[in-house]
């Protein structure tokens, strides 16, 4: 039961920190659980990982190596999309997932993927134990989410 969890954003959610609304990625701890959801979609079921699995994923989205490699860089300011609208048309199958090293506990690793479509890229998060279950947050949702893990503000011990 995810009622009792409570969840944050990055500080770097709303204008001028990547994101010009205060829709975000937002991230809750309970005990050995992470809970991860959209906060477009507050009904919506969280995706959950492992305290493990999701220092792992921690460490890739930062690794400057792996931000180098992203199709756009983290100072970009970008609009808002209409991301519900597109679900239907963005192709997760063909996708490139990737996440953390190798699935450390059996019960799936946090894997995200650009999806690309019509001139701007979303980002799908999903665990690797639950492919079909995907959120999609719009570029500017990411940005401010990756940047506040730079910051540390997702990790374990800050919660």
């Amino acid at each position: 039961m995810t009622s009792s969890v409570v969840y944050s954003k990055s500080s770097y959610s709303g204008p001028g920190g990547g994101n010009t609304t205060d829709d975000c990625v937002l991230v809750g701890f309970d005990r050995d659980v992470v809970h991860v959801r959209d906060s477009k979609d507050p009904n919506g079921s969280p995706l959950t990982f492992t305290r493990a699995d999701w220092t792992a994923f921690l460490t890739t989205i930062t690794d400057p190596a792996e931000l180098r490699a992203w199709p756009f860089d983290l100072t970009v300011q970008t609009a808002v999309g209409d991301k519900f609208g597109h679900r239907g048309e963005l192709d997760y199958g063909t996708a490139r997932w990737r996440g953390g090293s190798a699935e450390l506990t059996g019960t799936g690793r946090a894997e995200f993927a650009f999806l690309p479509l019509a001139g701007t890229h979303y980002v799908g998060l999903r665990n690797s134990a639950s492919p079909r279950e995907v959120l999609v947050f719009e570029l500017g949702e990411w940005i401010a989410f990756v940047r506040g893990a730079l910051d540390r503000e997702f990790d374990l011990a800050a919660a």
